[in-house]
């Protein structure tokens, strides 16, 4: 059978909390890479939503001038005696810049399976630009490019909604976090009951009871980590830290020094 660890209780468990004004270490390191990562998420996503700007804005005011294919990239078929399929084509333009330059740009284009146009190397392309924060974006325009801007719109809209939200859900956590280490009260309570969930995957929860008066009893359940649902056993003893403003904001202090 399985032995459980037992939980100390701290030496200050009625008045005052004690006053941890900053976070744990190994705490601090994992936010700090959530926020990175977030960080990341955030500026792609606004990137993929700059790109998709740029085009929009090269196709209601931009104009079209003539670039060619350079080279055309073929696939054999999977059978031997199937035909040959394009996969992607390279383009040549030169784009004029200020009064007399121009500057020569280069790219490749990828085809799908349902394409059925059938470029040649050194036929006209069509190539729209337009002016774009001192400089001048461009982009091909056969085929019109409506999948490719519909799709970082997605994307990088999607991608940013999620990525705030996260941002959101993480500083809001942190706020109660540190909240509740600088002004909370510490009450004794004890643990009533252990469960666990099992659908998409296995999450661990804990309930507990405290009394912030002896006259108000309030219950709480937390959504814990594997190690931390086995610290603990139904009937034992543990520090509460609650609001003394809104009491049913609690957490164990047990856990939030890990």
């Amino acid at each position: 059978m399985e032995t459980l660890l037992e939980h100390k209780i701290e030496a200050a468990v009625a008045g005052d909390a004690p006053r941890r004004a900053h976070l744990a270490v190994r705490l601090s390191l994992l936010l700090t890479v959530a926020y990175l990562l977030l960080g990341l998420f955030i500026i792609g996503s606004g990137r993929a939503l700059w790109e998709a700007g740029k085009l929009g804005w090269i196709g209601i005011s931009g104009r079209t001038i003539s670039g060619r294919i350079a080279e055309v990239r073929w696939e054999s078929s999977l059978e031997k005696t199937g035909p040959k399929r394009q996969t992607a084509f390279r383009y040549m333009v030169l784009v004029p810049e200020g009064i007399t330059g121009t500057s020569q740009r280069t790219g490749w284009i990828g085809l799908g399976r349902k394409e059925t146009r059938i470029y040649q190397a050194g036929e006209p392309l069509p190539y729209r630009i337009s002016p774009w924060f001192g400089g001048v974006a461009g982009s091909p325009w056969s085929p019109v490019p409506t999948g490719r801007l519909v799709s970082l719109l997605l994307c990088g809209g999607l991608v940013l909604l999620v990525s705030l939200l996260l941002l959101r859900r993480i500083s809001h956590w942190v706020r109660e976090h540190l909240h509740l280490l600088r002004s909370g009260q510490a009450a004794v309570g004890t643990i009533i009951h252990k469960r666990t969930e099992a659908e998409d995957m296995l999450r661990y929860f804990l309930r507990y009871g405290y009394a912030p008066t002896k006259e108000h009893g309030l219950e709480r359940e937390e959504q814990v980590s594997a190690e931390q649902w086995r610290e603990f056993e139904v009937g034992q003893p543990v520090t509460v830290l609650y609001d003394p403003d809104q009491p049913e904001r609690a957490s164990l202090y047990a856990l939030m020094r890990r």
